[in-house]
């Protein structure tokens, strides 16, 4: 027999909208949980990866801090940015790791600005670097593509973020 049926239960609003919401249980981590610790955006970006794109994140340490609206879409562009250059890294062998042209150390590069990124910085690893073999080439040929890619997803965030500025602030 279904209770819910008989007796017409209806799903609290938090139950609801679950769906669309990502929490994430910040418990054990030492970061901030807070939208502004590079920590926690960090694990907020790679969460979104992981789980895909909420409309809502729920970040819980003793008490909930919730997101939505403009800073969750902005977050969702950033992990979009940490999508392509996933796609871009090579995954070779550990010389890969310690190359200063490695998809994950350019973008070590492009984060230390962070909120100010640009891929300038990184853009002169890669015309500097000098690639000895094939596997190589390909990698810095895909990491040019991909800062190309990343550059101009970061000026849409960047002008996304002042457009959010000027709402907050009512100009």
């Amino acid at each position: 027999m279904n209770l819910r049926s008989i007796f017409g239960f209806r799903k609290k609003a938090d139950e609801k909208n679950a769906s669309d919401a990502l929490r994430i249980v910040c418990d054990d981590c030492d970061g901030g949980s807070d939208y502004g610790d590079e920590k926690c955006l960090l694990c907020m970006r790679a969460r979104i990866i992981d789980s895909g794109e909420p409309e809502r994140i729920i970040l819980h340490r003793g008490m909930d801090k919730e997101y939505s609206g403009d800073a969750v879409r902005i977050l969702c562009k950033l992990s979009r940015i940490d999508l392509v250059a996933k796609d871009a890294f090579c995954g070779g062998d550990s010389r890969c790791l310690t190359c200063p042209g490695s998809m994950d150390n350019l973008m070590k590069e492009i984060w230390a600005g962070f909120p100010d990124m640009d891929t300038e910085s990184a853009r002169k690893i890669l015309y500097s670097s000098s690639p000895d073999d094939d596997k190589c080439i390909a990698c810095n040929i895909r990491a040019c593509k991909a800062a190309e890619k990343i550059d101009s997803m970061l000026r849409e965030v960047s002008e996304d973020i002042v457009k959010s500025a000027y709402r907050v602030v009512g100009v």
